[in-house]
């Protein structure tokens, strides 16, 4: 088996395919296999992967759902196909340049203390490249998550120009409190250990969003880092708006043009994450914070929005499991409270050699 395996979950996604599988060709590191599950696409993704991955000779193996089972049960499924040393988790809506995996695959060799590292991710304007056919945009997409005093979480510097964001930012690497999920590089060893009973690595009620969040919670809370570095970059055609400006204004205009499965999974998968992660000594230092934004979540939803408090009721209807997945998680707490508290006060701190 090759040290890398890539998990590329495919779904409706057809006219990304040939230049995503061409980076993959064009990496300097070799040492890998392409592990793809397409869930249940109806455009032609599953045959246009088979075909651009032989085409492009690279060792895959390939699987296809009959129908959309969502990210995460996707990610569980490709990873128990394989048992490289290291996974890969890439979005179909991704391009890596050539460099990309090598570095990301070196750093994790030389930094045992860290159990996932993500590429400087930047904003890939899919249709204007196949226009024009290079990159232009300087726009940052991601550089790891980050969590706020009320527990929100964005991606760190989305939409601000990397010219002016590597101005502060000297170093290489960076300690994140967790990563994207479009893009990491994990180590399987912390993954099995921290990974849900069942080798489920995602939780598997969750369907899509939230997901990464959740695992950045159960990876720091199990003694372990993520680091994001820059000198790795991919691009992403992000397809959900991002948070370039995160005033509340901002924040209900962009609700309103989403789909109502994205501001529904969204609600109940954070409302789970926190009830299966957070320490409550942490929960009650920061409670007037994060009631406000919740509170002000409930209003904006009873105002435009009352579709998406059933998700209330669906968070009580799943307390069995989330509160069974929280003893799992706090049996492999390697952290106390304390420890984690600094995420919510400071960022970008660099990691130590």
């Amino acid at each position: 088996m090759a040290r890398v395996g890539i998990q590329l979950l495919t779904w409706n996604g057809k006219k990304y395919i040939e230049p995503l599988v061409r980076s993959l060709k064009e990496q300097t590191f070799e040492d890998y296999d392409v592990i793809v599950l397409d869930n249940g696409s109806d455009d032609g993704t599953g045959d246009k992967v088979q075909a651009a991955l032989r085409d492009h000779g690279l060792h895959y193996l390939f699987s296809q759902n009959p129908s959309n089972s969502g990210f995460a049960m996707g990610h569980n499924q490709l990873f128990r196909m394989h048992d490289a040393e290291y996974v890969f988790i890439v979005n179909q809506d991704l391009y890596l340049e050539p460099t990309c995996v090598g570095r990301l695959v070196e750093y994790l060799d030389t930094h045992h203390e860290v159990a996932v590292v993500a590429p400087r991710l930047m904003a890939w304007h899919f249709n204007a490249w196949e226009t024009r056919g290079e990159f232009v945009a300087d726009n940052i997409d991601s550089l790891g998550l980050r969590v706020l005093r009320n527990r929100r979480v964005i991606d760190w510097h989305q939409g601000e120009l990397w010219t002016v964001v590597q101005q502060t930012l000297p170093q290489e690497d960076i300690s994140v409190f967790g990563v994207s999920g479009a893009c990491a590089l994990f180590r399987r060893s912390v993954l099995e250990q921290i990974a849900y009973p069942g080798r489920e690595l995602f939780d598997p009620s969750y369907h899509s969003y939230k997901e990464d969040v959740d695992l950045a919670y159960r990876i720091q809370s199990a003694g372990y880092a993520a680091a994001t570095l820059v000198s790795a970059v991919a691009y992403h055609d992000r397809t959900t708006a991002g948070q370039e400006d995160s005033s509340d204004r901002a924040t209900m205009m962009r609700k309103q043009t989403q789909a109502w499965t994205v501001r529904y999974h969204s609600y109940v998968n954070h409302l789970m994450t926190l009830a299966k992660n957070e320490y409550w000594q942490n929960m009650i230092l920061d409670l007037p914070w994060i009631l406000w934004y919740e509170g002000k979540k409930c209003v904006y939803m009873l105002l435009f929005d009352r579709s998406i408090l059933k998700g209330l009721a669906m968070v009580w209807k799943r307390r069995n499991d989330w509160q069974k997945k929280r003893q799992h998680i706090m049996r492999l707490r390697k952290k106390n409270w304390k420890a984690l508290r600094h995420w919510w006060t400071m960022y970008d701190v660099h990691i130590s050699r």
